[in-house]
């Protein structure tokens, strides 16, 4: 059984398919979760520490699958 393409080739035109499915535009346009304000008795829902006990800069992490979170 003989080849019809080599394996250069075929590199070359996987390697164009992966990077032109990367560009596919995401069409979903949702609404950001505006930021909650810190409190000084908000603590963190994983492992329990009051975060503005600590110095530093404040976060917050919005999940998709739960909006309140």
């Amino acid at each position: 059984m003989q080849h019809r393409y080599s394996l250069p080739s075929l590199l070359l035109v996987l390697l164009l398919v992966l990077a032109l499915a990367g560009c596919e535009q995401e069409s979903e346009n949702t609404a950001l979760a505006s930021p909650q304000p810190i409190t000084d008795g908000d603590a963190c829902h994983v492992c329990g520490m009051t975060i503005t006990n600590f110095p530093g800069p404040k976060g917050q992490a919005f999940m998709k699958s739960d909006p309140e979170a």
